[in-house]
């Protein structure tokens, strides 16, 4: 979970608009479980996962 809380903070931090610091504890706690177990697993199976990835190497080709 650290490893995965890690990956999770080096790639907002890549965003263009990045997220709005946490009001409290108990929202970090709950921002960070919905990102992981809810709005992940959605960006994933809905195939938007392997379009991002896509066009980022995209990006990269020089």
């Amino acid at each position: 979970m650290i490893l995965s809380i890690s990956m999770q903070g080096k790639g907002h931090s890549l965003e263009k608009h990045t997220a709005e610091p946490f009001s409290s504890p108990i929202n970090g706690i709950m921002r960070i479980f919905l990102e992981q177990w809810i709005t992940f697993p959605r960006f994933v199976l809905s195939g938007h996962w392997f379009q991002a990835l896509q066009s980022s190497k995209k990006r990269q080709l020089p």
